[in-house]
């Protein structure tokens, strides 16, 4: 690590997270500042941009057009060239569909390369790869440290910013399924050998190790625990590439919430005789339907033929059971006995955010809301929270696993109380209203409440 660095701005994590915010910044104009005041990435592996998506089997769910509207007219040069690349103008052929992860991996891979150079370039900026962050060690006068680890050589040290934005991803514990009831039981210890958890299943290898387990079953059953898209993403996949031997019904899906589909309008909704909504389930600023919940893309098209909506041959495979809302602890016998017989069962009950130490100027540890279960990480302005649900000064959180809940300005369905992601939505106003609070914070400004509607989203 070079010694000299005093960077204003330092982020934790530079993959599609990380970036976000920065191309958030790139569009409206605020990057330079974040150059300006000194700006340091630090990612555990080799290169900044996929993260983790090369290792994924699956499609986006965020359309090809998303993607690519993060550099296509980008006023910052190097990000503007990267649509005219041959990654980007086969992602363009996909249009407003969905994507393979692997060839969105390989389009952020040249962002993150972008980046790399433009920052690499800059006075008291830098990208620290093959480095890992310990502990986040807050000062008396309202500045961070971060302890830091460089993985290649062994060495540490330490790194002074103003303010940090973490964007580590998630994991899935599987562990953590020991205290995960499901139906008046917990998932582990007795259904160990036949738990299966979502992320392996939908990465290199995991649809394989799947048949694997199912070889000696004369007529497989299925239990897929989770009413999300990635449980939907686990249904599609198994259906695609494992589906040799399974009758109606093989595969149960156990969901808490109501499993919805997006439609741009309620006109729309209606010609395609989908009646599961109502005007709570429409967004007042932007007129859709399941504007947040409903699922999208191919996990859109899996549900309706699941429902049997006019145009789709009906998928009998699949037979959804909706679980007690809030009743994890009340016997299910049903559900019970959908566990009890089924030959795998895949865990899709989201993932929770890389454990992240933080200590106060005291030395003393801050406890996060995020180590709760079911807690998220931060708050409408992305701002990480304390275990008493207050916003830590200066510290702010992005990602898959962050629980962000959007604000009532946001718009959205008044039904909808869950988390939201998406690409878009970091790409654009978050990320940009995410960058201006970590500006605002360095020069001890004030962080204004997000009030811009995302009505692109």
């Amino acid at each position: 690590m070079t010694p000299s660095l005093n960077p204003t701005y330092l982020i934790i994590g530079g993959g599609p997270g990380g970036l976000a915010p920065l191309l958030a910044a790139s569009k409206n104009g605020s990057f330079p500042t974040l150059l300006a005041g000194g700006l340091v990435i630090v990612e555990k592996s080799a290169t900044l941009g996929a993260g983790e998506l090369h290792r994924f089997v699956i499609t986006s769910d965020s359309s090809a057009e998303t993607f690519l509207s993060c550099v296509i007219d980008n006023p910052i040069p190097e990000l503007a060239a990267i649509a005219h690349t041959r990654i980007a103008q086969e992602m363009a052929t996909y249009g407003k569909g969905a994507v393979p992860l692997k060839l969105a991996a390989e389009l952020m891979d040249l962002v993150g390369k972008a980046f790399t150079t433009i920052i690499r370039n800059a006075p008291n900026c830098a990208v620290l790869t093959q480095t890992k962050c310990n502990a986040l060690r807050r000062r008396s006068n309202g500045t961070w440290s971060a302890d830091l680890l460089d993985l290649a050589t062994g060495r540490s040290s330490s790194l002074s910013c103003e303010t940090i934005l973490s964007a580590t991803g998630g994991v899935q514990n599987r562990e953590a399924l020991r205290n995960t009831m499901v139906a008046g039981a917990p998932l582990l210890p007795r259904h160990d050998a036949r738990v299966m958890l979502s992320g392996d299943l939908v990465s290199d290898g995991g649809i394989d190790a799947l048949k694997r387990r199912l070889a000696n079953a004369s007529a497989p059953r299925i239990a897929i625990i989770g009413g999300s898209t990635s449980a939907l993403a686990c249904t599609n996949l198994i259906l695609t590439e494992a589906a040799e031997r399974l009758g109606p019904g093989a595969i149960s899906l156990l969901h808490r919430e109501s499993l919805t589909v997006f439609y741009p309008s309620r006109e729309a909704a209606k010609a395609d005789a989908y009646e599961c909504f109502d005007e709570d389930d429409i967004c007042q600023v932007s007129g859709f339907v399941h504007r947040f919940g409903g699922f999208r893309f191919d996990s859109r098209e899996l549900m309706r033929r699941i429902l049997g909506l006019p145009g789709t041959e009906h998928e009998n495979r699949v037979a959804p059971y909706r679980l007690p809302t809030r009743g994890d602890l009340r016997p299910d016998p049903v559900a019970q006995s959908i566990l009890n017989r089924a030959d795998i069962i895949i865990v899709c009950t989201g993932y929770r955010p890389r454990g992240m130490t933080v200590y106060d100027e005291t030395g003393k540890r801050i406890r996060l809301c995020s180590e709760a279960p079911n807690a998220r990480m931060v708050d409408v302005e992305c701002a990480i929270l304390d275990a008493q649900s207050r916003p830590i000064p200066g510290l702010f959180g992005i990602g898959l696993a962050a629980g962000y809940r959007p604000p009532k300005e946001m718009g959205g369905e008044k039904r909808f109380h869950g988390q939201v992601n998406g690409l878009w939505l970091w790409q654009n106003d978050i990320g940009a209203r995410l960058a201006g609070n970590m500006i605002a914070y360095a020069n001890r400004g004030t962080v204004t409440p997000l009030r811009r509607s995302l009505t692109a989203a």
